[in-house]
């Protein structure tokens, strides 16, 4: 868990810092965003390969797992072949984005799963994360000092997300440790009146089989 929770910080923070640069830079080449978001990219896929490295196996450590691969990949490239991405840069970005929220969507059905009454917050910061995505697609932005700065507040915005989604899923997750702790003991301590409720039935029916020899078999006193 704290491993997740430390790999997560760190994504974030890449996003932010990130962000916060093209936001008060808009001036910068779309070649150095092209750099700047490959750093981002590639931040976020190492996070997501330590976190489906660290967990148990199952569909959202192959989802991460995924993800960590082709976001590493895509970062690696933007940061050897920007020039070949600066056309298609808010198609790349949009896209990431709604894959990153379509992983947040998945994380909020586990939890639904697991039987976690507020799952529903995580669907609410992955559905955002979506419309952040689209709206980065259909680049409404009329220059490029504009789509700099759209750019930017979206890798904060995603940044903030990234965050509140580590801190959201690293809560819940304590509180279902908990319960489930609190269900083992409870088992122990129900195994353990179930051995000693057997034991005393062995005590008693061993003194019925003692009673019935007596009465049987009277002494030679007698």
């Amino acid at each position: 868990m704290h491993r997740f929770r430390t790999s997560y910080l760190g994504s974030s923070l890449a996003f932010v810092l990130v962000g916060l640069a093209l936001l008060l830079w808009p001036g910068l080449s779309i070649r150095v965003v092209c750099l700047l978001f490959g750093v981002v990219i590639l931040a976020k896929g190492l996070a997501s390969l330590w976190s489906a490295w660290n967990q148990p196996s199952g569909l959202f450590r192959y989802w991460n797992f995924t993800f960590g691969i082709a976001a590493g990949a895509l970062g690696v490239f933007l940061l050897l072949q920007p020039s070949m991405v600066v056309s298609v840069l808010p198609i790349v970005v949009g896209l990431f984005v709604i894959f990153d929220g379509l992983m947040r969507l998945e994380s909020a059905i586990s939890l639904k799963q697991a039987g976690y009454s507020r799952w529903w917050g995580f669907l609410a910061l992955a559905l955002l994360s979506v419309v952040l995505g689209v709206v980065m697609l259909v680049n409404p932005f009329a220059t490029v000092e504009v789509l700099v700065m759209a750019i930017g507040v979206i890798l904060l915005l995603e940044g903030v997300l990234n965050l509140a989604g580590a801190i959201y899923v690293t809560s819940v997750m304590g509180k279902l440790e908990q319960m489930m702790d609190q269900q083992e003991r409870e088992m122990e301590q129900l195994m353990e009146e179930a051995q000693e409720n057997r034991k005393r039935a062995s005590r008693h029916e061993k003194q019925r089989e003692e009673a019935i020899d007596v009465e049987y078999w009277p002494s030679d006193e007698e």
